[in-house]
């Protein structure tokens, strides 16, 4: 408790008044550092952009498509995963003959709501 309360002396030079810690289940202080209250999560793992007749496929993975839980340890595994996924759309996307785009973003998309 000593640390968390000497972390916020010093980075506010002192200007944070010392409060009391919140209480645990257990009735003791507690210091929690993260808050999960709210996660963000993207609408959409995959977008394709047509310009000049050329179509594009734009695709999030890791962190910027889907927000790590750290208390569960899931972040790193979903991060691959997205990868991997986002691998496989590029595949498809670059077979020929090539398939309708709303195909491979359906696809894709279908498979971000399992992660």
């Amino acid at each position: 408790m000593r640390y968390a309360q000497e972390a916020a002396r010093f980075s506010t030079d002192g200007r944070l008044p010392l409060r009391d810690f919140a209480l645990n289940h257990y009735g003791e202080p507690d210091v929690a550092l993260f808050d999960f209250t709210s996660m963000y999560a993207a609408e959409n793992a995959s977008m394709v952009y047509e310009r000049h007749g050329r179509r594009l496929l734009c695709q999030l993975v890791g962190d910027s498509l889907l927000e790590p839980f750290w208390p569960t340890g899931s972040g790193c595994a979903r991060g691959f995963l997205s990868a991997l996924d986002a691998a496989w759309a590029v595949r498809t996307w670059g077979q020929s003959p090539s398939p309708h785009p709303l195909l491979v973003i359906a696809e894709r998309e279908s498979i971000y709501r399992l992660l």
